[in-house]
């Protein structure tokens, strides 16, 4: 009888889309748009929503990696994105180790906050492709 309603409680939490990597996520990947106007999605929790990540890509650049020591991936980061050094394009909490913006062609600063420890990076940004920057915490 515990078997029957543990494996009830089970299938609906998967069609809930309640359990991640079930395929069915209960939050879906939403675009947001910061307030200088660049568009911008975060995420990336689980192989499943960086699939998602992934089929969203295009047009997106760059996509900024969060990671920690050996490669572990990182959320809940604040990340800011700047022009010129000084013009705030994106400044946002990280929903995930992935951040994705559209930015026009030209030459960025990204600045990253874990823990109270800033990693920082500069992209050239071109409309020929996608470049990915992988800001790491060693521990």
């Amino acid at each position: 009888m515990k078997l029957k309603l543990f494996t009830i409680v089970v299938l609906l939490l998967i069609l809930s889309g309640m359990v991640p990597g079930s395929g069915l996520d209960a939050f879906e990947i939403e675009p947001q748009t910061s307030a200088a106007g660049i568009q911008y999605i975060s995420g990336g929790i689980g192989a499943g929503e960086r699939q998602d990540l992934e089929k969203m890509m295009d047009g997106y650049n760059p996509k900024v990696v969060l990671t920690e020591g050996s490669g572990y991936y990182l959320s809940k980061c604040r990340v800011i994105i700047l022009k010129s050094t000084s013009h705030i394009m994106v400044d946002t909490v990280t929903k995930g180790p992935w951040l994705m913006a559209r930015l026009d062609p030209g030459r960025y600063q990204i600045k990253a906050l874990h823990r109270g420890i800033r990693q920082g990076a500069s992209v050239d940004v071109d409309p020929a492709g996608t470049q990915e920057v992988i800001l790491n915490w060693n521990r």
